[in-house]
């Protein structure tokens, strides 16, 4: 699956993953970087994550199955 490209189609159950880790990412990056907090989290964070922006991170998504069609319908 290449999520760069838009409309990439997924089923509900990968979406919601994929919905659930771009929002636990931005509840940590908001915590670590916006509000400077330096905790063991922050650490292993920027460990993982480093120097990614957090800008690229609205291009991780898919269209659920069933609704791009139905969408290019209307």
């Amino acid at each position: 699956m290449d999520l760069v490209h838009p409309n990439v189609s997924c089923n509900a159950n990968y979406k919601n993953y994929l919905d659930n880790y771009v929002e636990n990412y931005k509840s940590v990056y908001s915590n670590c970087k916006i509000e400077q907090k330096k905790d063991k989290h922050c650490e292993e964070f920027y460990e993982f994550f480093g120097v990614k922006k957090y800008g690229e991170l609205p291009i991780l998504s898919c269209v659920l199955e069933g609704t791009l069609r139905t969408i290019e319908l209307l």
